[in-house]
């Protein structure tokens, strides 16, 4: 299992976490998304994690949010 952290920006509010969450977790493969807001954070746990361009182009679908690798 794959467990990665990443910075996400674009993130302003609970409904933002909630977007966030939702577009992650349609992503093939992965098994746990868990959004921090405290910090702008989230960690991604797979089997194998996807490109980042695929997830950050995933969430162009839900907003204005991106993620960078920390």
């Amino acid at each position: 299992m794959e467990k990665k952290t990443f910075h996400i920006s674009g993130m302003t509010c609970q409904h933002c976490v909630a977007r966030v969450k939702k577009a992650l977790e349609s992503a093939s493969g992965i098994s746990g998304v868990h959004v921090f807001p405290d910090n702008n954070t989230v960690v991604l746990e797979a089997e194998q994690l996807p490109s980042l361009e695929n997830l950050n182009s995933l969430l162009e679908e839900y907003g204005d949010y991106r993620l960078q690798i920390i």
